[in-house]
């Protein structure tokens, strides 16, 4: 069992019990449900630009809170029969299953045309995806590693219509019958340059005209559930694909000498500054307790942290006694020897 949650477990009277919930409810759960819920609902640009706009995170917090408090009840009243090892770990996916849920329900369209270009593009050898600036960015094999800048002006362009439009390979092709491999394929003809994953799903929803239906009433939507949540599970090859590569990045990271794990995973970001170290326990590939003996930190002490993540240069550099630059070029090797690593394995 958790440590954190044995206050809540021990307590013997009522008042007390009721205490030491509201501490983990509001002063270890809701932060870190909070960053989670800013960052999946309002990050990505396919969710800024799909229409309606998503519930207030208020709601999904709540939502998400009152899972945990049900939860936590059933817990105080049988400890042992199913018992939180990683109590952050199961906030976290707690925190991001209720996201996903409203996003998938919301958008289920986009949200399984964006599997399907990740699924392509991993399988189609004249085809990439990778990780530039922790964004996902997709081209031409030939062009792995380059920036996408450049391409998001380019595909900006191509997608507003217009005269790029129609000097373009696209102008003369019947986009919406396309097979998705051959209007990638025309797509970064036209574009000549890599681009965000993300971007290439809002242009591609707008030439395949993927929209959603909008739902006008309660009835309708309980009416529609189970079609649109059958039409939005992520296919099972996309999922253990993605759960094979966390893996196998997070044996990589273990395998880095202790400082620059450190430096990596204490400031482990995505492309909007948010912390993505919880991909790991959210994945089931390391619980928070790995991660700690990884950073050779004890558990309770990383669990104190965990709020305070991704943390700043200065504050690892103290921690790790050594210079803000230093810790800079940690992380920078790190990541270049993951680069190498992980472009390795692909090979095998």
């Amino acid at each position: 069992m958790d440590a954190l949650l044995l206050p809540f477990l021990n307590a013997k009277d009522e008042s007390e019990s009721q205490q030491h919930l509201q501490l983990l409810l509001t002063g270890s759960a809701e932060p870190l449900l909070r960053a989670i819920v800013k960052r999946q609902l309002h990050s990505s640009p396919v969710n800024r630009s799909a229409g309606d706009a998503l519930p207030g995170d208020d709601d999904v917090c709540g939502e998400a809170l009152l899972q945990l408090l049900t939860r936590l009840r059933e817990l105080k009243a049988n400890p042992y029969q199913k018992p939180i090892e990683d109590f952050l770990g199961y906030v976290a996916v707690v925190g991001f299953n209720t996201c996903h849920g409203h996003i998938r329900q919301k958008y289920p369209r986009r949200y399984r045309l964006k599997n399907r270009l990740r699924y392509l593009l991993r399988h189609d050898q004249n085809f990439a995806l990778w990780e530039t600036n922790d964004e996902s960015v997709c081209g031409f094999a030939r062009w792995k590693n380059r920036s996408p800048r450049e391409g998001a002006r380019r595909l900006d362009e191509l997608r507003s219509g217009g005269s790029a439009f129609d000097e373009s390979g696209l102008a003369s092709r019947e986009l919406e019958r396309m097979d998705l491999g051959e209007l990638v394929d025309v797509v970064f003809e036209s574009v000549g340059h890599p681009v965000e994953l993300d971007e290439l799903v809002n242009a591609i929803a707008v030439w395949k005209g993927i929209r959603e239906d909008k739902v006008d009433s309660v009835s309708e939507a309980a009416e529609g559930a189970s079609d649109r949540l059958a039409d939005c599970r992520v296919p099972l090859d996309v999922e253990v694909e993605q759960r094979i590569y966390v893996q196998r990045l997070w044996t990589e990271i273990c395998q880095l000498p202790k400082r620059q794990r450190a430096a990596l995973l204490l400031n482990l970001k995505d492309g909007q500054g948010c912390d993505c170290i919880a991909l790991f326990p959210i994945s089931g590939i390391a619980s928070l307790r790995d991660i700690a003996t990884v950073l050779e930190i004890p558990a309770q002490q990383f669990a104190e942290m965990w709020n305070e993540l991704p943390l700043d240069d200065n504050n690892i550099a103290s921690r790790l006694g050594i210079t803000r630059q230093q810790v800079i070029n940690l992380r920078k090797s790190a990541r270049e020897r993951l680069a190498r690593r992980m472009k390795a394995s692909e090979g095998i």
